[in-house]
């Protein structure tokens, strides 16, 4: 189903990354779909830091997760800041965009310098999803991010 869903986005793309998600989920099936994809050479890594515009962008599958929705904001808010204050004590530079998945809901925020992007679940909740976000409704999602004519940084 993801291969036939971005096949022809990744056919545009002028490069694809593919993030390894949970084994007792995916059985490592990433490796196989970041082939049929195109994706970099490699295949599926845990993270990825890469730049695209001169923008510093983080991509990895896990987050904490937050069983009340009028607190998505501030659990998203703070897994970002807490991802950039990471990179800078270990010297590094922190991200401008942080993505994200295995929360079981969705969202995106920004403080105005960053963003953190969420993409909803691609599954109905396990026993384990319905301890965690029990009111939880999954809803499939993606998240594009364009970078045609904006200038770079």
């Amino acid at each position: 189903m993801a291969i036939e869903a971005l096949l022809p986005l990744s056919e545009k793309a002028q490069s694809v990354m593919v993030t390894l998600g949970t084994e007792c989920h995916t059985g490592l099936i990433e490796h196989m779909i970041a082939d049929k994809l195109g994706a970099r050479s490699g295949g599926a890594k845990g993270t990825w830091l890469f730049k695209i515009g001169g923008c510093l962008v983080n991509a990895t599958h896990h987050i904490g997760t937050t069983t009340r929705a009028y607190l998505e904001a501030g659990a998203l808010s703070a897994a970002m800041a807490n991802a950039k204050l990471q990179s800078l004590r270990a010297g590094h530079q922190s991200a401008q965009i942080y993505l994200r998945g295995h929360r079981h809901t969705g969202g995106w925020f920004s403080d105005g310098a960053s963003m953190i992007g969420v993409t909803g679940g691609w599954q109905f909740l396990t026993r384990f999803g319905k301890k965690v976000v029990p009111d939880a409704v999954p809803r499939p999602s993606v998240i594009i991010l364009d970078w045609r004519n904006v200038k770079t940084g």
